[in-house]
C-alpha cells in the first residue's frame, strides 16, 4: 500500500483487520474533546440547538472527514485538501473570537488529517460479532461505541490513537482494574487505583497519576450517563515498545473506559481448570492484561456449560478463578484461601474480609474441599458475591446458601451507604 502520509510528514502508516489503516500518533487534544468538557465540575457553553462548540466542531470534523475517506483510499492528497477548506465556514459559525476561530481552524485541519487516516475503511466496533454462551459474561457486553478517556483527552473509543506497537497490546505489557459502575457512580475506586498502583511496581511500570486517572474516571462517568450497570476498565501499559520484549522508552499509555453489562446470572456453575496457577510466578497477585491463561480456562467452562473456572495452584490448593476470588463453607465455617496461595488480592474479597461482618477465615484447602462445600460463592466488582450452583456437575447442597445470602447483603449495604469504602 502506498504511504500516503509522507508527503505531509504524518505519521508511517500500519496496516489494520478489515483493509483500514492506522497512523501511529500520539493524541492531540484540538479535535478531540478537552477534558474539561465532560468534566462534572465544568459548566458547559451551549448555541441555540443547544450543543456546546465542542460537539459542533466534532460534527464539523466528522462531515468532512467522511467525504475525505474516499479521497484517501484513492490517495488524491490534493482533492482531501480541498475537501477540508469545507471545514472553514462551520467553524466560523461558532460564534467564538476571530483570532480563536482562525485558531481553532489550524489546528482542526491538522489533526483531522491524522484522524481520517486513522479511521479509512475500518469496521465500526458496533459491527462486531461475538457469540459467547449466555452464562458467561462476557455474552452481556454492549458494542455500542462509546466515550473513553486516554492520557488525559476524552475521545470515541473506536479512533483512540494509541500506538499499533503500544507494549500493552502486542505483549500484554501492562496492568489494569475493572471498577463497577452503578447508577453513574463507580465504587471503591480509591482501593482500585491503589492495587494498580501495586501492579505497576511490580511489573516494573512507572507509577500511574492517580489523581489524573481520578479525573479520567469522573469524565467517562459523566460522558457515558446511560451506563446503569455495567463497569470502567483503566488500563495502563508501558507504552509504544518494540516488536519482541523490550520496552521502548515513551511514556506510559493510559485508558479509561467504561461498557455497560447486564447484571450477573443469580447462580453460577464452575469447573475446576485443567492448569493449575503459579503461585511462585513472576505475576502472581498482579492484576496485568497477560490474562490469555484466564481467556483459555474461562472457553474451557463454556464449553463445559458452566460460567467460570476455578484454579489450583501448583501444589494442588484452592487458588482462585480466572477473575474471580472464591469463598466455601464448611462445617458452617466462611472460608477463603490466603493471598499466598497465588490468588489475587481482589477488592470485593477485601471489603467481605474486613467491612461487612462476616467471619471469614483465610487459611490453604485443597482444590478437592471445593466440591465438598455446603455453599460456596464467586466474588468480583462485576459479580458481587455470586452463589456456585454446581462443580464439576456435581450440584452443593445450598445455592444460594445461608452464609452466602447473608454475605451478599451486607456487601450490597456497604456499597449502597459508603460508594468508596
Amino acid at each position: 500500500m502506498k504511504d500516503a502520509g509522507k508527503p505531509l510528514g504524518l505519521p508511517r502508516i500500519s496496516w489494520l483487520p478489515g483493509g483500514g489503516t492506522e497512523d501511529i500518533f500520539p493524541l492531540t487534544p484540538p479535535l478531540y474533546t478537552p477534558l474539561a468538557a465532560f468534566s462534572p465540575s465544568e459548566s458547559r457553553k451551549a448555541d441555540q440547538s443547544g450543543r456546546s462548540p465542542q460537539a459542533r466542531g466534532r460534527s464539523a470534523g466528522r462531515e468532512v472527514g467522511i467525504g475525505a475517506r474516499s479521497l484517501l483510499r484513492r490517495g488524491v492528497l490534493e482533492e482531501v485538501a480541498l475537501a477540508l477548506v469545507g471545514l472553514l465556514p462551520k467553524v466560523l459559525a461558532c460564534d467564538l473570537d476571530l483570532v480563536l476561530e482562525l485558531l481553532q481552524l489550524f489546528l482542526v485541519l491538522r489533526d483531522l488529517l491524522v484522524l481520517v487516516h486513522a479511521s479509512v475503511d475500518t469496521q465500526p466496533l458496533a459491527q462486531t460479532q461475538l457469540a459467547p454462551a449466555p452464562s458467561d459474561l462476557a455474552s452481556c457486553l454492549t458494542l455500542a461505541a462509546v466515550q473513553a478517556w486516554i492520557n488525559g483527552c476524552v475521545v470515541d473509543e473506536t479512533v483512540s490513537g494509541i500506538s499499533v506497537f503500544d507494549h500493552g497490546l502486542t505483549v500484554g505489557d501492562a496492568v489494569f482494574e475493572t471498577i463497577a459502575l452503578r447508577n453513574g457512580v463507580a465504587l471503591a475506586v480509591t482501593r482500585h487505583l491503589g492495587r494498580l498502583a501495586r501492579s505497576a511496581a511490580g511489573l516494573g511500570l512507572p507509577e500511574p497519576d492517580p489523581d489524573e486517572l481520578r479525573d479520567g474516571i469522573d469524565s467517562v462517568v459523566a460522558a457515558n450517563p446511560g451506563i446503569v450497570w455495567g463497569a470502567i476498565r483503566v488500563t495502563h501499559t508501558s507504552g509504544p515498545g518494540t516488536v519482541g520484549s523490550g520496552r521502548g522508552h515513551g511514556r506510559p499509555t493510559s485508558v479509561v473506559a467504561a461498557r455497560e453489562l447486564e447484571p450477573p446470572a443469580p447462580v453460577c456453575d464452575v469447573i475446576t481448570a485443567p492448569w493449575p496457577r503459579n503461585e511462585r510466578g513472576a505475576l502472581a497477585g498482579l492484576k496485568t492484561t497477560s490474562y490469555a491463561e484466564n481467556v483459555m480456562a474461562l472457553a474451557e467452562a463454556r464449553r463445559r456449560g458452566a460460567g467460570e473456572a476455578i484454579f489450583a495452584n501448583t501444589l494442588g490448593e484452592l487458588c482462585e478463578g480466572s477473575g474471580t476470588n472464591i469463598f466455601v463453607v464448611l462445617a458452617g465455617r466462611l472460608i477463603t484461601p490466603p493471598l499466598t496461595a497465588g490468588c489475587l488480592a481482589g477488592i470485593t474479597r477485601a471489603l467481605i474480609v474486613e467491612r461487612c461482618g462476616v467471619d471469614v477465615e483465610e487459611r490453604t484447602l485443597p482444590v478437592s474441599a471445593l466440591a465438598e462445600a455446603d455453599e460456596a460463592f464467586l466474588t468480583s466488582g462485576i459479580r458481587d458475591v455470586q452463589p456456585i450452583g454446581a462443580v464439576d456437575g456435581r450440584r452443593l447442597p445450598m445455592a444460594p446458601g445461608p452464609l452466602t445470602g447473608r454475605t451478599a447483603e451486607a456487601y450490597a449495604a456497604l456499597l449502597a451507604t459508603e460508594p468508596n469504602p
